[in-house]
């Protein structure tokens, strides 16, 4: 049921609030759009290593230090504590550790058969809802399987306009039917 901010029921066909609009100016958690754009380039872009992007950082604030300025960053930690701390979604991270557990060989047991490893990921169920409830993508892409023709041509327009999605679609709503 839809409500409004106080949770006083809405009529069913009560239109979205607006979202809340944001400044220009409004980096947050950053401190600007200098600061923003620097963490983009260094750990996004051009991938830098930690100890490059220490070095850049260390250059950066000593060329600014005689105009009482400082680079956006302290180091590579203060960059991705900042970048860690960027709000991206609702989906939150989830880990699991995953190891080998298969028959090993007698000798020479490679590392890799011995380590654990921690995977990070977010629900791909959670992110797909965050998508489809985010207004920006409204009009971006079909929720639904369709088929589009233009006489005898079928038109392919993208994935939800393809065979094996109405296929599927067809074959899983058919089977309500029995």
């Amino acid at each position: 049921m839809k409500c409004d901010a106080d949770g006083h029921p809405l009529p069913i066909n009560a239109k979205p609030f607006p979202r809340p609009g944001r400044s220009n100016n409004n980096w947050d958690p950053y401190k600007d759009q200098l600061q923003f754009e620097t963490a983009d380039l260094l750990f996004r872009q051009t991938k830098s290593s930690a100890s490059s992007v220490d070095k850049v950082l260390k250059l950066w604030d000593e060329s600014l230090k005689p105009y009482g300025g400082s680079a956006p960053f302290k180091d590579h930690r203060d960059l991705h504590r900042m970048i860690d701390s960027t709000p991206l979604a609702d989906a939150p991270w989830q880990s699991c550790k995953f190891y080998y557990q298969g028959d090993k060989p007698i000798e020479d047991v490679p590392a890799w058969m011995d380590a654990k490893y921690d995977i990070w990921f977010r629900s791909p169920r959670s992110l797909v809802q965050d998508i489809i409830s985010n207004p920006d993508f409204a009009t971006e892409f079909d929720y639904a399987p369709y088929q589009e023709y233009h006489g005898e041509d079928h038109r392919f327009g993208d994935f939800m306009s393809g065979d094996w999605v109405w296929k599927q679609a067809v074959r899983f709503s058919s089977s309500f039917l029995v």
